[in-house]
């Protein structure tokens, strides 16, 4: 996750558990470096934190949980 700025805000490996985190007010992108075998990178969500709130794309999001979700990669007929 970084800052508008580009800056490294936050790193990880996803290993199934939910990441939780409080975040300054400003503007971020949460990026997939990678994904799991069989699953697409999932396209990066831009974001802003606003007086403790997430809004993505103007919305402010429910209980300020934003979901990165990988889609299977379509494999070719057998």
């Amino acid at each position: 996750m970084t800052k508008e700025d580009g800056s490294l805000v936050k790193e990880w490996v996803t290993d199934g558990t939910v990441k939780e985190f409080e975040l300054k007010d400003g503007k971020y992108t949460f990026t997939e470096i990678s994904a799991p075998a069989k699953y697409q990178v999932a396209t990066a969500i831009t974001f802003e934190v606003k007086n403790g709130k997430a809004i993505v794309k103007g919305i402010e999001v429910t209980g300020n949980t934003i979901v990165m979700v990988d889609k299977l990669k379509e494999l070719p007929p057998p």
